[in-house]
């Protein structure tokens, strides 16, 4: 059973680290977006490497408002 999503508020100055498809909701970009974002190393992020196989990641909060400030997204606090 899969968790319910939840949307993030990028506009608050402090939160939990978010996932690439948290991240890709909250900005309206697709989570493969994301993902190559931080390939191209515009966007810093945790990787966690689980049994599974698939590369997870896993952004810090003031590393996704900036990024998020960056692209035009949201409006930095003057």
């Amino acid at each position: 059973m899969r968790r319910p999503r939840t949307m993030i508020d990028l506009t608050q100055p402090s939160g939990p680290a978010v996932t690439t498809t948290q991240l890709a909701q909250a900005v309206g970009l697709s989570a493969r977006t994301i993902r190559w974002e931080i390939r191209l190393g515009e966007l810093k992020a945790g990787e966690l490497k689980p049994p599974s196989g698939r590369v997870k990641f896993l952004i810090p909060w003031t590393e996704a408002r900036r990024w998020a400030i960056r692209i035009g997204v949201i409006r930095g606090v003057a």
